[in-house]
Order: C-alpha cells, then sequence, then structure tokens
C-alpha cells in the first residue's frame, strides 16, 4: 500500500483530495494501492494510518480552512514529525505556498520527509529552484524520489519532456511561464485595457500569487527558468536570473502594440553564453509565441538535434493536482 500525506491544505491541496475522490475506481483497477494517511494544515493535522475512507475526505473537504485539526481524526498543534511518526506515510506531498527563502515551509518539511524515509512530490516551488542539488542529494541517499512536476507548467508534461532531452545540447530556452502577466497582457493588446484595469481584472479573477511581487517582478518566471535549467543538467541559481519587473512599463507596452506586434513577458536562458533573464519582449505575429494568450503558457526550445514549441495550460489547482497524482504514480511504479 502506497500511503500519502498532504502537506497544505488550500485550492491545490483541496483539489488534489477531490482528484484522488473522482480517479479511486480508476486507481484499484490499475492496481495503485494507494491510501490518504494524512493531511496537515498551518494549525494541525487530520491522521489515520490506516488510510482515510471516502467518507473521511469528503468530511475533510468540508472543513474550514486552517480547521484540518477538528475533524473527527484531528490533531491541534502537532509537528510535521511527529505527525509522520503516527501516520508512517511513504509519500510526503508538499503543496505548501511558494516562499523564495531557505527556511521556507516547503524546505523545511521536503527535507523533514526525506529524512524520516518519505519520497517526496512537491508543487511547492521552493525546494527545487533554491535547493535543487541538496533535495536530489539528499534522496538519493536515502534510496528515494523526489518529484516536481508540478512546478512548471502543471498543466502539460514539460518536466517530463524535459528530462528525456538532457542529451540534446541545448543552445537556448525561451518561455511564457507566469500565466498571470500573460493574462494582464492580452487584455491590454486584446481588449484594450489599461495595465491597471488589466491588472484588477486579473486580481479580481485571483489568478495572482498571494504575494503579486511574485508574478509582476518576474520571480516566479525566474524559479521556474531555474527548474528548467536544473532539469536539463544545467547548474543555475535564483540570483543568477536578471529580472526586468513587467510594472511601470505601459510606455513600452504601447510602443510595441504600435509596432503591430505582441508584448510578452519571458524567460530567456542562452546556455552557450550562460545568460539568463526575465524580460518584456516583443513578437511579430508571424511568431507563433505572440499568439499564446490568456493565461496559457510556451516554452520554445532550441537545441542541436531539434527546436520545440509546447504550449499548454500552466498552473491551476486541477491542473496542478494532476502533475501532483502522475508523480505519485510514477514513484509507486518505481520511476
Amino acid at each position: 500500500m502506497s500511503k500519502v500525506f498532504l502537506c497544505g491544505f488550500g485550492n491545490v491541496g483541496r483539489a488534489f483530495i477531490k482528484l484522488i475522490l473522482s480517479k479511486r475506481e480508476l486507481l484499484v483497477k490499475q492496481n495503485y494501492d494507494l491510501k490518504i494517511v494524512g493531511v496537515m494544515d498551518s494549525n494541525g493535522a487530520a491522521l489515520d494510518a490506516e488510510g482515510f475512507t471516502e467518507e473521511d475526505l469528503f468530511s475533510l473537504l468540508n472543513v474550514r480552512r486552517g480547521e484540518v485539526s477538528s475533524a473527527e481524526k484531528g490533531k491541534r498543534g502537532i509537528s510535521f514529525e511527529e505527525a509522520l511518526a503516527v501516520a508512517q506515510p511513504n509519500i510526503a506531498v508538499i503543496v505548501t505556498p511558494t516562499v523564495y527563502s531557505k527556511d521556507s515551509p516547503g524546505i523545511r518539511l521536503s527535507l523533514t520527509a526525506l529524512k524520516n524515509g518519505c519520497n517526496v512530490v512537491t508543487a511547492d516551488k521552493s525546494p527545487v529552484a533554491l535547493m535543487f542539488e541538496e533535495m536530489m542529494k539528499e534522496s538519493s541517499k536515502r534510496n528515494l524520489k523526489f518529484k516536481y512536476k508540478a512546478t512548471v507548467m502543471a498543466g502539460t508534461p514539460i518536466v517530463d519532456m524535459l528530462s528525456q532531452i538532457k542529451l540534446y545540447d541545448v543552445e537556448e530556452i525561451e518561455g511564457i511561464l507566469n500565466g498571470s502577466t500573460n493574462y494582464i497582457l492580452t487584455k491590454i493588446s486584446r481588449d484594450f485595457l489599461s495595465f491597471e484595469e488589466a491588472l484588477a481584472d486579473a486580481k479580481a479573477l485571483g489568478i495572482l500569487e498571494s504575494d503579486p511581487k511574485l508574478d509582476l517582478e518576474g520571480l516566479d518566471t525566474a524559479a521556474k527558468l531555474v527548474i528548467v535549467a536544473n532539469t536539463l543538467g544545467y547548474s543555475m541559481k535564483m540570483e543568477e536570473v536578471r529580472r526586468t519587473p513587467i510594472t511601470k512599463q505601459e510606455e513600452k507596452i504601447k510602443s510595441i502594440l504600435k509596432k503591430n506586434e505582441a508584448p510578452k513577458y519571458v524567460g530567456v536562458i542562452n546556455f552557450n553564453l550562460r545568460k539568463a533573464q526575465v524580460k518584456l519582449s516583443r513578437y511579430p505575429y508571424s511568431d507563433p509565441m505572440s499568439n499564446v494568450n490568456d493565461t496559457l503558457n510556451a516554452i520554445r526550445i532550441k537545441s542541436s538535434v531539434n527546436n520545440i514549441f509546447v504550449v499548454g495550460k500552466g498552473a491551476g489547482p486541477l491542473e496542478t493536482a494532476h502533475a501532483l497524482l502522475s508523480d505519485i504514480v510514477s514513484i509507486i511504479r518505481g520511476g
């Protein structure tokens, strides 16, 4: 039996539980004996070492945020390490909000899980973007898996593809990797909104990070560039990525539009020059990048073997949940 412990119970955590419930028959049919044994939020956890029943999981979905410990099998104030000792999982799923600090919850939880014998599946970018090599060494040392498909273009299996082309001698990566800023630029370009109006629209839809600076100042895109580079086998740190915020660039956006081109906020890595940056770029409408709109993501990979262009959904609760489940299945299969 694969025993899964979920850390974080916001939109993504709840989408993950809903997905597990909806796929339960299929998982059984394909011989994936998967049980949720723990769900944790900032105030405590609900635990069952034998695995929650469907009724338990539906009940947890009705619990208010931050109140998992009020559930029938809840324990308020319990630490993660104590909860692991009770639930005895072999897979920890980390869906805490990303904080770009080496003492972030995502990093602390990931390391604790590995040190307690758990494979790790994460949607939190901080362990991957800030401590990629350390996480890989720690998991390898303990013969465990550290999976992170949900951190980049969660709705599109881009991490899987990158893992398969490490020997392609990739020369350049260029991508629209942040759906929120792409949505803002789409509203400006297509619907003729001002930057402030488009930003307000994005906020109203709830597609910006809880701290909008992560999107608007390029931190989210920079983190994804670092994850992409490391997945391809190139060591790269966040501080190596030069960022130009998208804020206060309304005049440049207008200038691009006047020249009948499309403004896009992109991340670019030139591996030959070892330069990485997040910037506002312009694309003629003959370039497929110009037609990637709304919250869609895209990535262009230039290599000595092939040029690849992929468009797909980025992050969203359901898309992220699917990526998490895909990584869990990979671990169960021994991949």
